[in-house]
């Protein structure tokens, strides 16, 4: 078996999609294919997650900032392992007798769009696919690329329709469904675009999404021209749909959303102007969490959430 592990998110997802496309190209119709995500939310590999690496022969890691969890992982199933990602991170360090690939053009000193840039580019498996990772990562901003217009004008999606696949395929985990978003990777690869559109679990999924979203915004609070700050309590994984929001609807250059709605509290700060790796690196001495240059995820205990809050806006506004 070959497990493939995701991110629970439209890149992650689409990134599997297009491993699972790329060996099915390869000719491995006879090998059993199992793709899984982490706990949504969680920056770590649960039971789950080991119990199904150690029935497999093979593993690959897709779009998962969690290098720690990954090098872990490793020591205990000793299995061959290829990690791919985009994201601001240490290369894997780790001496092993199998077979370890670790690919990201950061550790290079490059940068890529999303994940399913890295995938298609490392497998030659190009496809819309590999667009609508880069509209769930980038958003807007994604529509700046050439190759992503032309992959989505091959199959006559338009600028709405790719920001809609993404909302919905994002959905699955917005509502803390795993196995939702599990499945999706499958569907991707088999359903054509408009079953995918009219996929009625996932159109359900929006409808709740959209009103949780939208009380969590009325609490905005202005810090500083162009930098807001979102605070609420929702059992919905909302928080960088209301952060996307804040900077991509609302016009706002920096904002910080934090949820107090699980057991440990959520952090998302996100960024157009600013570079966010050393807060991102700072972070990280202390606490779960992990980014990029314009956005970055914590977790924090209650008692210290409002503290990193704090530092946070404090950082933001030098």
């Amino acid at each position: 078996m070959i497990l493939i592990i995701h991110h629970w998110d439209a890149d992650g997802i689409c990134s599997a999609s297009l491993m699972l496309s790329y060996f099915e190209r390869m000719g491995y119709r006879d090998v059993e294919v199992t793709n899984t995500t982490p706990e949504i939310g969680k920056f770590s590999l649960d039971d789950r997650v080991y119990d199904l690496s150690r029935d497999s022969k093979r593993i690959v890691v897709l779009d998962l900032n969690m290098v720690d969890e990954v090098e872990k992982l490793l020591s205990e199933v000793k299995k061959p392992l290829t990690f791919i990602d985009h994201h601001i991170q240490r290369r894997l360090d780790l001496e092993t007798e199998v077979k370890v690939e670790h690919i990201n053009p950061f550790l290079d000193g490059e940068d890529a769009i999303s994940t399913t840039f890295v995938v298609s580019n490392h497998y030659g498996v190009w496809s819309y696919l590999t667009a609508i990772g880069a509209v769930g990562d980038i958003g807007k901003r994604a529509f700046n690329n050439r190759i992503v217009r032309e992959l989505l004008e091959r199959v006559g999606i338009d600028y709405d329709t790719a920001l809609r696949l993404v909302e919905l395929i994002d959905s699955n985990y917005i509502v803390m469904d795993r196995i939702g978003v599990e499945n999706a990777v499958k569907m991707l690869v088999q359903e054509d675009i408009r079953d995918l559109l009219e996929n009625k679990h996932w159109n359900d999924n929006l409808e709740k999404i959209r009103g949780e979203v939208l009380e969590a915004t009325s609490n905005l609070r202005e810090i500083q021209n162009g930098f807001a700050i979102v605070e609420f309590e929702s059992s919905m994984n909302i928080i960088s749909k209301v952060a996307r929001m804040v900077i991509w609807d609302m016009g706002y250059e920096r904002v910080v959303a934090v949820n107090r709605g699980f057991e440990e509290d959520q952090i998302y700060i996100r960024a157009i102007k600013n570079d966010l790796t050393p807060l991102c690196d700072m972070l990280r001495e202390a606490y779960n969490a992990g980014g990029k240059s314009e956005v970055v995820g914590v977790l924090t205990p209650k008692s210290k959430t409002d503290e990193v809050r704090d530092m946070v806006v404090k950082w933001l506004k030098k």
